[in-house]
């Protein structure tokens, strides 16, 4: 197994769990409020994929093809 590979896929296992916490951190938030549950759920769904294209895109840069 290629050491390299191993390592993005850590990183990209890192960034889905801190984007999951996250996520689940705005519904929790939004769950105490006095809205529909489904509706605090899909909000931190929608946070949840932000935060791991936000870390994706700008925080783990991949090299480019030039």
């Amino acid at each position: 197994m290629n050491k390299a590979k191993l390592l993005d896929d850590f990183k990209v296992l890192f960034v889905l769990i801190i984007s999951i916490l996250v996520g689940n951190v705005f519904m929790h938030f939004f769950g105490k409020m006095p809205l529909n549950i489904w509706v605090a759920r899909g909000i931190g769904c929608l946070v949840c994929g932000v935060v791991y294209i936000l870390i994706d895109k700008y925080v783990l840069k991949k090299p480019t093809d030039n």
